[in-house]
């Protein structure tokens, strides 16, 4: 299924996808300084939410997105506020947000986990951060045994999912394969490091350079879930051994602007590992010549792909475990 149909003028630069228990798929994009767009479960344009402003219901950057079990809409704007719709589209509320939010999920209890970068003297540093529903931060987790260093912001950046109990997973985005649980009130109870032969690590020497330039390219996790029957899903990105350069476009981020290929399917594949964190055991794997840029929910994934006539759709795919 593809997002939009005919009218793909509606996409340009996605960066966050997700779908309610309803089967609605939702779409931000702050480099188009788009409001918010839904999509119907036949992917069907449905409705935008909100308008451009920078009052109640109104956004400027609307970046990171989800849902809770009631499917209350929650977004995120990268002028630093987190705004609450109903399964209807009401506006209910809103409240101040870290403004460098990577991603952010909804837990069982209701309570809300952002991977930010939150510049106080306590928990600068620290990846992970706890909300209450009304935005007021209760907890900060992550390994506070490493130092911060601003130069490395990029290892802040971490794919979270919510466990089925109560806490949730993490795994670091680049070139770090460690997938970690973390109970609800942001304490580590698990973890384990897998070191494939495909992931290719950053390496231990990288000082100033840049991640994102290094050749052969990291490794990069692009999403994680958890399953119905716990075992928890990883896509990874990896090079495309036939990768040849790409046309690039600049995208806007929260450090400010950045030069990607406009094609990623040319430049990269993806992996998918099904893991049973119980065992630490790697249960299946397949490799995609495709770049899988989410995970939006319910077993799917979606693929960003440029046309030959320079449009930009986004492809839904179910992927499930054969046994």
């Amino acid at each position: 299924m593809v997002l939009g149909g005919r009218d793909t003028s509606l996409i340009d630069h996605p960066e966050s996808v997700w779908r309610d228990s309803r089967g609605r798929y939702f779409v931000l994009q702050p480099n188009k300084e788009e409001m918010p767009i839904v999509f119907d479960r036949g992917g069907r344009f449905l409705r935008r939410i909100g308008r451009k402003g920078d009052g109640p219901g109104e956004f400027r950057f609307a970046a990171h997105g989800t849902v809770d079990a009631a499917d209350s809409i929650f977004i995120v704007d990268w002028v630093g506020r987190a705004s609450v719709f109903s399964p209807d589209f009401k506006y209910v509320r809103s409240f101040p947000f870290p403004q460098g939010v990577r991603s952010m999920v909804v837990l069982r209890n209701g309570d809300l986990l952002a991977n930010a970068l939150v510049s106080d003297r306590q928990t600068i540093g620290l990846p992970f951060h706890l909300f209450r529903r009304d935005g007021n931060r209760y907890a900060a987790a992550g390994d506070r045994s490493r130092p911060y260093i601003h130069t490395e912001n990029y290892r802040l950046a971490h794919r979270v999912t919510p466990a089925a109990a109560g806490g949730f997973w993490s795994v670091p985005r680049i070139g770090d394969y460690h997938l970690e649980y973390w109970n609800a009130l942001g304490k580590r109870e698990a973890h384990f490091r897998s070191s494939p032969d495909w992931f290719v690590e950053l390496p231990p020497d990288i000082g100033l350079r840049d991640p994102f330039k290094l050749d052969p390219p990291v490794s990069m996790i692009e999403a994680i879930w958890e399953d119905r029957s716990g075992l928890v899903w990883v896509v990874t990105r990896v090079a495309d051994p036939k990768r040849h350069l790409a046309r690039q476009d600049t995208v806007r981020t929260p450090e400010g602007k950045a030069v990607v290929p406009s094609d990623l399917d040319r430049t990269s594949d993806s992996i998918i590992e099904v893991i049973d964190p119980r065992t630490h055991r790697v249960m299946a794997w397949h490799r995609f010549d495709e770049y899988l840029h989410f995970a939006v929910g319910g077993g799917r994934v979606a693929n960003v792909r440029t046309r030959p006539d320079g449009f930009v759709t986004i492809r839904i795919m179910n992927v499930s475990l054969v046994r």
